[in-house]
């Protein structure tokens, strides 16, 4: 691969952003593919391009870049500046759901719990209003990957709740996080925790509670 020299190469990235100050797109791109045949790193040079064509408000493009980009992070096993860059993704376009998808599969990974939750919440709102309510479902996997038992439960509550809020018990997906919720607080052996959670759920729904009555029965 062909490098620049030292002087030629700074030279080249202070001529690149005068290019993007100026307004001037050509020029830039121009600049930017003398630049890239010296990067060693293709997830990095995607990425680049990506902050490239945003510079210049042609967001598809900026969009279809780092997802290589990531992509690109994640399969040379650099989990978090793949999620790094998902993130960047999710703010320029906050309802594409694959976007949050890729993103808690990453962080599920990396067991970032707070986010995985977080996450876990945003793709079931986006789920549920579009009726993609086998999706939501399949949430539970991503949770279950986490190795806090407690971070399990909580997220598995919240899940419930949030759909509950929505929904009701429609399609038994309430029922269906209550029931993991339980299994994962029997697990985690808390009582105090679980206590607590059939309290709440016996306030909220008595069909809930009874549904979660019977899995600790079971």
């Amino acid at each position: 691969m062909k490098h620049l020299s030292t002087d030629n190469y700074t030279v080249a990235w202070f001529k690149l952003a005068e290019c993007v100050s100026r307004g001037e797109k050509e020029r830039a791109f121009g600049v930017y593919r003398l630049l890239s045949h010296s990067f060693d790193d293709r997830a990095l040079a995607f990425q680049l391009e990506g902050d490239l064509f945003l510079a210049f408000s042609m967001t598809s493009e900026a969009l279809e870049r780092y997802e290589k980009a990531a992509q690109r992070y994640k399969q040379s096993g650099r989990l978090l500046e793949s999620a790094c860059v998902y993130e960047h993704m999710c703010t320029l376009h906050t309802t594409e759901a694959s976007y949050k998808k890729a993103l808690l599969t990453l962080y599920s990974n990396l067991q970032f719990q707070a986010r995985v939750a977080e996450l876990a919440l945003e793709l079931a709102v986006i789920y549920i209003k579009s009726e993609r309510l086998d999706s939501v479902r399949n949430l539970s996997s991503q949770v279950s990957n986490l190795d806090s038992f407690a971070a399990q439960a909580h997220c598995y509550e919240r899940l419930m709740y949030t759909i509950y809020e929505l929904l009701g018990n429609r399609g038994h997906l309430s029922s269906f996080f209550v029931e993991h919720a339980v299994k994962v607080l029997l697990l985690h052996g808390d009582d105090a925790l679980l206590q607590r959670f059939m309290n709440t759920l016996k306030a909220t729904d008595d069909v809930l509670y009874q549904v979660a009555t019977k899995e600790i029965q079971d």
